[in-house]
């Protein structure tokens, strides 16, 4: 996969773009005024299915995540590779001779792997290789797999022989070495020979995302051969812990449905397709990968669901697939990875592949009515408790299922997850409580001892979740962080919303030195409000964000600050200062603790703001009850202030449609005024009972 392609399947065009023009999805589409002109009615549309943009308006432009980028920030098309690469986390390489070369190698490896795979497929089919019917047979009846599905997945069959496959391609050109690169071959250390990797098995293609082959599987076919199953070896194409199998033929309906069913075994992922099940894939290790959910997730999937065998390796594998996807979604910095993951417990089937052949309705209802993480963690749990457990035999559950209760996003879902386990464990909420923040205080400490370790987030286990909890992570906190805006020009006149802006900057600063977790106490009060209310805690009283801020300087600091709390690297402010421009060092300086704490005389240093109107505000306002609470009530107000500007553009967009006649825009814009008057309705009910 290209530096290219990878940024794509990385990056979410529809995510990337809302961070510039606030979108809003009209039934398969997002739509929203074009950023680029000037225009009343909206004529900017995003398709998400097809990642890509169109404005239909003046502009009459479009394209993809890179032109929309180049063209929004004016970069270039190395510049936009660059800045996509560093927000997808990936390295660009620049096309040097080598790079070139590189890829022009590449390109054959995959022909190779192509014709390989039509070579063991046209094996399957030919009576005269030995042991071919047999393995039709195999396929056909023991499997249960139609004709159809064997041409559909290209199933094969590796020949006996020693050297079948390398017979077959050194004649079409292709030498030993390269298929030992691929993998397809092996070289003996002593003897020097070289022989097939797969012989007399089934053979099943490894496919990419775009339908290139890029590694084999293949199942025993003689119960006396060793292992029953054998995959291909970490190659120029092929790393395991990237691949989904059988994501190029389950992407539409992953679209459609927007959940992804994750099997263990590419056989189970064949039979779903088989009965019609084209959203599931399998994971091709023990455990499913942050770099597999990158895949899916948030591009096509918005749920995922685990179903993996249902006996005891099955159970291990999907808690620790648990933990990697839950390590993977609090770490995400860009927001890209928000998905509800389930979990789908097979009743007395040893794995899908039975389950989907006796009963594939029940299949179906599983999947539609999968465990949440936290029951599916509690039952695991609990249930390998010995019959009379000890009090420590409890108290060991809880410390290893606690934090990824606590975890969870709505207040509400957490008391009743831990009401839940102390049932089970017969202990006290608040003796659970207790042993969490003190197993979770005495893991951070131990971290802060060692020196720092960055393992791969697919080893990452309970134990670091477990530490990591001790500063809770807010993962619709880490879906604000964004690039940053484009470069602001300097206001020609204050106004009273940027002086409300600094104000409250001023105080966040302050109050974070004193208290890191400040940040997320703000998103967990909007969350409250919300009282679960899906709806509202996706926008208007989801986390604090640059969307609060209405001039460009402090959405930029804002962003910084979340940026800053979501790395590990350096202090919050020492992140912020060390990726100021100018410009926006002038900004940083208004709001910082110290300039805005100088004495007023100091304070014409300080262009183009008026620090004394600022200050003015900061004394009048004062403080509530604490220092923390003060910022909450400030957050508040500021959200409130967001909201009403919205709903203000809002109603002048409803005149227009009125005066247009057009009734579609009149309906839809009327519910998003009732959505944010209903948001409004909950922080001024708040702010009175602060009175």
């Amino acid at each position: 996969m290209s530096n290219l392609d990878e940024i794509k399947s990385r990056l979410d065009i529809v995510a990337y773009i809302n961070r510039f023009v606030p979108l809003k999805k009209m039934g398969r589409y997002y739509k929203a005024p074009c950023p680029f002109h000037s225009e009343k009615t909206p004529s900017f549309v995003v398709y998400e299915d097809r990642q890509s943009w169109r404005c239909y308006g003046a502009c009459s432009e479009g394209g993809d995540i890179f032109g929309f980028a180049m063209k929004m920030n004016g970069w270039n098309f190395k510049e936009a590779l660059e800045e996509l690469g560093k927000l997808a986390g990936v390295s660009v390489i620049p096309h040097s001779s080598e790079s070139i070369q590189r890829e022009k190698h590449l390109e054959k490896l995959r022909a190779l792997m192509k014709e390989a795979a039509k070579a063991y497929h046209l094996a399957l089919f030919d009576d005269t290789v030995p042991g071919a019917q047999l393995a039709r047979e195999y396929a056909t009846v023991g499997r249960g797999f139609s004709l159809d599905v064997l041409e559909q997945f290209e199933i094969g069959y590796a020949p006996k022989g020693w050297t079948a496959l390398i017979d077959v391609l050194t004649k079409i050109g292709y030498s030993a070495t390269d298929l030992i690169e691929v993998g397809l071959a092996v070289k003996h250390e002593e003897t020097g020979r070289v022989y097939d990797r797969f012989r007399n098995r089934l053979v099943v293609p490894i496919r990419d995302p775009k339908g290139n082959v890029i590694a084999f599987g293949g199942r025993v076919l003689d119960p006396n051969d060793q292992p029953k199953y054998l995959n291909s070896p970490q190659t120029p194409l092929f790393d395991k812990n990237r691949v989904l199998f059988g994501l190029d033929l389950a992407t539409q309906s992953i679209r459609q449905s927007e959940t992804a069913v994750i099997v263990e075994g590419y056989m189970d992922a064949i039979t779903a397709h088989q009965y019609g099940f084209h959203n599931v894939v399998a994971q091709m290790g023990t455990a499913f990968t942050e770099r597999q959910l990158q895949l899916i997730a948030p591009r096509w999937a918005k749920r995922i669901v685990l179903a993996l065998d249902s006996d005891h390796a099955g159970q291990k594998a999907t808690v620790r697939s648990l933990e990697v996807a839950r390590a993977a979604l609090q770490a995400d910095l860009s927001g890209k990875l928000k998905v509800e993951l389930r979990v789908l417990q097979l009743e007395g089937a040893k794995d899908p592949d039975d389950l989907i052949r006796a009963e594939p309705q029940k299949w179906a209802h599983l999947v539609e009515h999968a465990l949440t993480v936290a029951d599916f963690l509690i039952e695991t749990e609990v249930s390998q408790l010995p019959s009379t457990p000890s009090l420590s035999d409890r108290q060991a559950v809880a410390q290893r299922v606690m934090p990824l209760l606590l975890a969870t996003e709505n207040n509400m879902l957490q008391r009743e997850n831990v009401q839940q386990l102390a049932m089970r464990l017969r202990l006290s909420e608040k003796d659970l409580l207790r042993l969490a923040s003190d197993t979770t205080q005495a893991q951070a400490k131990i971290r802060q001892a060692k020196p720092p370790e960055h393992a791969p987030r697919n080893e990452v286990g309970i134990n670091d979740l477990l530490a990591e909890a001790s500063t809770p992570v807010d993962e619709e906190a880490l879906s604000a962080s964004f690039a940053l805006p484009a470069t602001p020009t300097r206001p020609t006149h204050i106004t009273a919303e940027m002086r409300i802006e600094a104000h409250f900057l001023h105080h966040l600063f302050k109050v974070h030195e004193q208290d890191g977790n400040l940040y997320f106490q703000i998103n967990r009060r909007f969350r409250e409000l919300a009282n679960g209310d899906s709806a509202l805690i996706a926008d208007a009283l989801g986390v604090l964000s640059h969307k609060d801020f209405s001039y460009i300087g402090f959405q930029r600091l804002m962003t910084l600050f979340i940026e800053g709390i979501n790395q590990e690297d350096e202090t919050v402010f020492a992140y912020i200062e060390s990726h100021l421009d100018e410009l926006l060092m002038l900004d940083y300086q208004l709001v910082s603790i110290n300039q805005l704490e100088k004495k007023l005389t100091n304070s014409a240093k300080i262009s183009p703001l008026d620090l004394g109107q600022v200050l003015e505000q900061v004394h009048r306002n004062g403080a509530t009850t604490s220092p923390q609470a003060d910022v909450v009530s400030q957050a508040i107000a500021l959200r409130k202030r967001r909201l009403n500007r919205e709903k203000q553009e809002l109603h002048q967009l409803h005149q227009a449609a009125q005066r247009n006649e057009d009734e579609e825009t009149i309906l839809r814009i009327t519910k998003q005024i009732d959505y944010y008057a209903r948001a409004l309705n909950l922080l001024y009910r708040e702010e009175a009972s602060q009175k």
